[in-house]
């Protein structure tokens, strides 16, 4: 591969080559450069360096106990107030029934998941984790977001430090990076989410003081929403502080926003997305590409560019799947082999922390 003839394209590759950090400058000519082929030819060989040729998948089991939800963010149909038609909330029984569900699929993953429901007490969701627990003690359990984090310790009175300590006492693992999908603030306005719900600097001191105490978190990004190179790698710049200082990101994923089933970026926004989350987020080992938004060939495409991880589930994520995806809804552990096989890559099952707990070799 010729990086000679485009002297940002030189100095990006001999700093990639030297482990020299990239900076700020960087990060925006790879998010507008023509040279993808050459980028992304980059970006595949720091993930085989990084995590060789395994691509990996998670099979893990929905627990969705409400979609009643106090906030209103406009991008998401998911939500449904108290008494609508569609509107449902589990019991603590419902939940632990299908928990005895999920151990019987002897998943390595539950993801309990739900709206900010606006009469639930916080012993609820403590009584849920601890339910769980209880009937399948080995299972790992992603649950809930730095919103909830924030909405508990409300509820509580309590800073979100103790409100952590005590989800993680009843089974709590790992809880997901969404609630401020771009750590900009005008883009919680610009959404049209309720910035008091949670901002920038709540989201940061919930995610640091999580991994702390030994709680991992992922970090997503949206993107589509009018950003700028400049802002979507001062982002970027803020996930790396935080994980030089912690190390408690499991890895980052970003995604396009979709609106009435229309993505708003093309497939080299996309792409060049991915290429600079390898390269700009040196200290992630994985990143993960979203097949709900982007479609699952492009999805096998990006294991080329720096992608090593496909996610993919059991059921399918309602949440996702309200907020103007394109792919279908569920993908089987068959097809998702398959797709990386074909690809040249060995797949292997992960559990949230990204040990591999299956490999599926020949």
């Amino acid at each position: 591969m010729d990086f000679t003839n485009d002297e940002d394209l030189k100095r990006i590759y001999n700093k990639v080559r030297s482990q020299e950090r990239l900076n700020e400058e960087d990060g925006q000519y790879i998010l507008e450069s023509k040279e993808i082929t050459a980028l992304g030819w980059l970006a595949n060989r720091v993930r085989a360096e990084r995590v060789g040729e395994y691509v990996t998948f998670v099979n893990n089991y929905h627990i969705c106990f409400t979609n009643i939800c106090g906030n209103s963010c406009f991008y998401c149909k998911f939500r449904c107030n108290e008494g609508d038609a569609d509107a449902f909330l589990l019991t603590l029984d419902e939940i632990k029934e299908k928990a005895r569900e999920a151990k019987k699929l002897a998943v390595p993953e539950v993801l309990l998941m739900g709206g900010i429901h606006p009469s639930l007490k916080f012993e609820f969701y403590v009584e849920a984790l601890r339910s769980i627990k209880e009937i399948i003690p080995e299972v790992m359990i992603l649950a809930f977001s730095a919103v909830e984090v924030k909405h508990f310790s409300r509820l509580e009175k309590k800073d979100p430090k103790e409100i952590l300590a005590i989800l993680k006492k009843n089974g709590l693992t790992a809880f997901t990076g969404g609630g401020v999908d771009f750590l900009d603030d005008k883009y919680i306005r610009e959404l049209k989410c309720d910035e008091d719900r949670l901002n920038s600097a709540d989201w940061m001191y919930i995610h640091s003081n999580a991994h702390r105490i030994g709680i991992a978190t992922n970090a997503c990004m949206i993107y589509g929403v009018g950003e700028s190179p400049a802002e979507v790698v001062d982002n970027m710049r803020k996930l790396r502080l935080i994980q030089d200082e912690t190390q408690g990101f499991t890895h980052f994923f970003p995604y396009g926003f979709g609106k009435d089933g229309e993505k708003m970026t093309d497939g080299l926004y996309d792409m060049r997305m991915l290429i600079l989350a390898r390269l700009y987020l040196d200290n992630f080992d994985h990143i993960r590409v979203y097949w709900g938004y982007t479609g699952k060939r492009f999805a096998q495409l990006s294991l080329f560019f720096g992608v090593d991880d496909l996610n993919g589930v059991r059921q399918k994520g309602r949440i996702i799947h309200t907020t103007g995806n394109i792919a279908p809804a569920f993908s089987s552990e068959e097809e998702k082999i398959k797709l990386i096989r074909s690809a040249g890559r060995i797949p292997a099952e992960r559990d949230i922390l990204f040990n591999r707990v299956r490999v599926f070799e020949g």
